[in-house]
């Protein structure tokens, strides 16, 4: 991304856009927990998985929906779980903590890095 409301930082720009942080007045900060995924879009870091698989979060700050998300969550508002743009896969959440999804989803990444596939979205 390329920028964040936590500070003046310049991100890589790699995804256009800005992290915001959540809304303190709204709910508890950080979101930390259990949450679901919603929305998901077909992409090879997603094969064998489908919307409502529950993922292991952390954070105060989050991605907005955009053109490059490939699943969101809701805490507060919707936000993006997973990205990607060109060969750049980023996630919100602790895969190596989400047990076998979490593990499902660094298999496919895997899959992806030593495959003669090309990832683009």
């Amino acid at each position: 991304f390329e920028s964040s409301s936590e500070g003046d930082t310049v991100g890589l720009g790699i995804i256009p856009g800005a992290l915001k942080k959540f809304d303190e007045k709204e709910a508890k900060v950080p979101h930390m927990g259990w949450n679901k995924l919603q929305d998901t879009k077909k992409h090879p870091i997603l094969r064998n998985l489908i919307a409502k698989h529950y993922l292991y979060f952390v954070h105060s700050y989050y991605a907005p929906v955009s053109e490059h998300t490939l699943a969101t969550c809701n805490y507060i508002n919707d936000f993006s779980a997973i990205v990607a743009k060109d060969n750049f896969i980023g996630v919100q959440f602790h895969p190596e903590k989400s047990g076998s999804v979490g593990s499902l989803i660094l298999q496919n990444f895997l899959d992806l890095v030593y495959s003669p596939e090309k990832v683009s979205s």
